[in-house]
């Protein structure tokens, strides 16, 4: 990890987002000897089957009421949706 100066990326901020985008570049920004911050690429959030029922399992059901209320509004969604032109018509 490189560590830089706030001033450093004041003057080169343009620059060194490009080298942490495109060359996955880490830096630590110090500010009086003092490092304040780092810069990274951001990582992917992935998530997996177990991540969702565990989601589901942590989360609490609609009651019968808001359930049937939002199938009420999913309807009504979808009813006012319009759908892309087929490329194939």
């Amino acid at each position: 990890m490189t560590r830089i100066s706030s001033a450093e990326v004041q003057r080169n901020f343009a620059d060194i987002l490009e080298r942490v985008s495109e060359k996955g570049e880490h830096f630590e920004i110090d500010k009086d000897g003092t490092v304040i911050a780092r810069l990274e690429p951001m990582k992917p959030k992935t998530s997996t089957v177990g991540d969702l029922r565990e989601w589901l399992a942590n989360h609490s059901r609609l009651d019968p009421e808001d359930a049937e209320q939002w199938e009420k509004e999913l309807a009504e969604i979808r009813a006012s949706a319009k759908s892309p032109p087929s490329p194939w018509d």
